[in-house]
């Protein structure tokens, strides 16, 4: 009794292709909701004054040679409110020069009685720590979805025949 082996290079050829695209996708998903969450970090910890700079921390999407990078940005060319200037002017401030907590004189405070509203964590190196707290699990994520669509199935078609002889 022999076996017969029926193998299609062309169907494993394709279905390797397929798992890579899936895999690409899947990565591609986790990158944006994590450029959204950075972003929503980003705001949380900016300091409110006017309102003008967190609202202009924002994410975009950009396609080069079929695949997607994803960017968290502050719009640095809107008009401030109060003063003249940039907006990208009061950002590099309160990023660099305000310390994460607001050390003036021995004393803590925040930049306006809204920002003490947000919470503890609102400061300085704003930007900075969003994007150190957004990644922290990141490769381990993406790898994790690595695992998940290429771990599962096959990616040959393969079957099997007995062939001749009797089955008893």
């Amino acid at each position: 009794m022999g076996m017969v082996l029926k193998f299609n290079p062309r169907q494993l050829e394709a279905n390797i292709a397929q798992v890579g695209e899936r895999a690409m996708k899947g990565m591609s998903d986790k990158m944006r909701k994590t450029a959204i969450r950075i972003r929503d970090l980003a705001r949380s910890y900016a300091p409110v004054k006017s309102g003008l700079l967190e609202s202009s921390i924002d994410y975009i999407t950009l396609r080069k040679d079929g695949r997607n990078t994803f960017a968290v940005f502050i719009d640095l060319d809107a008009g401030r409110y109060a003063r003249e200037g940039q907006l990208g002017d009061y950002a590099f401030i309160m990023e660099e020069q305000l310390r994460p907590f607001g050390m003036s004189k021995g004393k803590r405070y925040y930049v306006s009685p809204k920002s003490a509203a947000k919470g503890p964590r609102v400061g300085g190196r704003f930007m900075s720590r969003a994007v150190k707290e957004g990644t922290k699990d990141l490769p381990a994520a993406l790898a994790a979805i690595v695992r998940r669509i290429t771990g599962g199935g096959r990616s040959a078609n393969v079957s099997y025949e007995r062939s001749g002889g009797d089955d008893e």
